[in-house]
């Protein structure tokens, strides 16, 4: 199976977005824990906005992890208003000023998602 644990916490901070102002970080938190079965298990994390066509702004490289460990990692992603008063992110936009923003991790046969995270733009 590979992991017997998986599961994401997203925080943002700030929720409010100025067009020309600092960026927020989302803190995207993927904790769990792999079994015996697989010598090397591995995980992806997203960020996401809209749950039936998703936009994904953010996707994390794929991280390698034992067997028989415990995870516990932060990743920290900008994410910023363009021109057109979008929230964006390093790898794609919402295409809205006002968007529900969630985290997503994969790992093998398991899936976790977070809470979704109002954030929004202003000129």
């Amino acid at each position: 199976m590979g992991w017997s644990i998986l599961y994401v916490r997203l925080d943002i901070e700030p929720r409010s977005i100025q067009i020309e102002g600092p960026k927020a970080v989302a803190r995207v938190n993927v904790r769990g824990r792999t079994d015996e079965t697989d010598e090397v298990n591995s995980y992806r994390a997203f960020l996401r906005e809209d749950y039936i066509m998703p936009d994904t702004i953010w996707k994390s490289e794929e991280v390698p992890i034992g067997p028989n460990r415990e995870v516990d990692e932060v990743h920290e992603v900008e994410i910023w208003c363009n021109r057109f008063c979008n929230v964006v992110g390093p790898h794609g936009s919402t295409h809205e000023s006002k968007a529900d923003i969630y985290a997503v991790v994969q790992g093998g046969e398991l899936e976790g998602q977070s809470d979704q995270v109002a954030v929004s733009c202003s000129k």
